[in-house]
């Protein structure tokens, strides 16, 4: 069982070499060489906006701006616990006037609609409810998840990617149970704002948009390019574009459910939630970068 186990997995690997990479990633070719050269333009024009504008300025640990803590949960099962760790946040925000405008319409909106519909949603659906819809939207996200493995050379990460999406599929009652999780195979996070990292794109400044929430340029075509990955988004659109609506909403609402006594543990003892959430967001998307290995340039020293 284990040795069919085993070449099962690999001959999946040899089709993300042999197979998709000529179906996908030639057929997204001309949008990703689109989206390659929109993104290094405008790093090229906010770092010469900076160097400009602004003087560097290098951040000590000990300076630590914007003091929040550090996650530790599984990906997309809401934010990190954020009770230890100290994050540590290098700004790269030339525009946080205007950041800091849309960060208080969105905390505004977030205490009046949100958080209570949130809290509603909690108390009226059972757990295990809330934690099959949370597998279901994980699952519907395996293709983009499976695109940026193969995109960044992460074939075995892939392999892994095609046989959850496969197991939870089927064994799992559409995606519903994790059943791939008790064979092994934990789920990872993948996004093309990844992949362009990868590709040695820088992140640009730091952006605080309505709805969209922190992100940076880079993060921000990456999430354009995912949602031309998705194949959801083209059977919604010529279906029934509610379906994408409510996919987008469903998820907004249990991630915020999910991540309640966080959000409220960082509000009540940041001196600054704006400068612990942005902190926050860039030390968290570098740590999903690197898939979670530790680069020892980045340690200090003792």
């Amino acid at each position: 069982m284990l040795v069919f186990w085993q070449g099962g997995r690999g001959l999946v690997e040899r089709a993300c070499r042999q197979v998709f990479v000529i179906l996908v990633v030639i057929r997204a070719l001309r949008t990703l060489a689109a989206a390659l050269f929109l993104c290094v333009s405008l790093m090229e024009c906010a770092v010469a906006a900076e160097t400009v504008q602004a003087p560097s300025v290098q951040v000590t640990p000990a300076q630590g701006i914007g003091q929040g803590i550090a996650p530790e949960l599984p990906p997309d099962q809401g934010m990190p616990d954020l009770r230890g760790t100290i994050v540590e946040d290098e700004a790269n925000d030339p525009f946080e006037p205007l950041n800091r405008v849309t960060f208080g319409a969105a905390v505004a909106f977030d205490r009046l609609v949100s958080r209570p519909v949130a809290v509603v949603y909690g108390q009226l659906v059972p757990m295990p409810i809330r934690d099959s819809v949370r597998n279901v939207l994980n699952n519907l996200n395996s293709p983009v998840i499976f695109v940026n493995d193969v995109l960044q050379g992460q074939f075995e990460r892939a392999s892994i990617t095609f046989l959850r999406a496969f197991i939870n599929s089927t064994f799992g009652i559409v995606g519903m149970i994790d059943v791939a999780q008790d064979f092994g195979l934990p789920r990872h996070s993948e996004d093309f704002g990844q992949t362009l990292a990868v590709y040695g794109v820088g992140e640009g400044p730091y952006i605080f948009l309505p709805v969209i929430g922190p992100g940076n340029p880079r993060d921000l075509i990456g999430r354009a390019i995912d949602f031309l990955f998705d194949p959801l988004t083209y059977f919604t659109w010529r279906h029934n574009p509610a379906i994408l609506y409510a996919r987008f909403g469903i998820d907004m609402l249990d991630l915020r459910e999910r991540n309640m006594e966080n959000l409220d543990y960082l509000e009540a003892s940041s001196a600054d939630l704006y400068a612990s959430l942005r902190g926050l967001y860039r030390q968290s998307r570098t740590y999903e970068i690197q898939n979670g290995a530790i680069v020892v340039e980045d340690l200090p020293d003792f």
